[in-house]
């Protein structure tokens, strides 16, 4: 069984990377965001999927696994390692099945990827413009000192 709704800025806050974005990039994260309920036993994604998608756990339990057992591991959203994207590869290394009722958000990884270029070209530009403020300021002379004659010496 899955359903659609929308995830909380708050939410979004909590994960990594997403926590560095601004809040005005937050706003436009949240709408383009998938948040999914499945059931016990739903397959999030399977090894070697090529899916462009970012997952996180936002509720329940999931194993991932892989055919070769580099990896098999359970993640409860209350770890730490919820914060961070299940299985961030491209082709996936695991699969990831839910142990529990889970909810997750999937985010497009071109659309993440975009927040996060837009977000560090924001901060450049600022920290550019702020250092050119604060440089030594350049002496400026008064309209009354350009118009004084100049005196010349014998």
């Amino acid at each position: 069984m899955t359903s659609k709704r929308t995830i909380s800025i708050e939410k979004l806050k909590k994960l990594e990377p997403i926590t560095t974005l601004s809040e005005e990039r937050l706003q436009e994260l949240m709408p383009l965001s998938y948040v999914e309920h499945l059931g016990i036993g739903a397959n999030l994604f399977r090894e070697g999927d090529i899916d462009n998608q970012t997952v996180y756990l936002l509720e329940g339990d999931v194993q991932l696994t892989s055919s070769g057992g580099q990896i098999d591991k359970i993640i409860s959203y209350k770890d730490q390692q919820a914060r961070f994207p299940l299985d961030d590869s491209q082709p996936r290394q695991a699969s990831c099945s839910a142990l529990t009722r889970v909810e997750v958000v999937r985010i497009d990884n071109s659309v993440l990827d975009y927040m996060m270029m837009w977000d560090q070209m924001a901060v450049s530009e600022t920290t550019a413009v702020a250092s050119k403020e604060t440089s030594a300021p350049q002496q400026q002379v008064s309209p009354q000192q350009q118009a004084a004659p100049v005196e010349q010496q014998d």
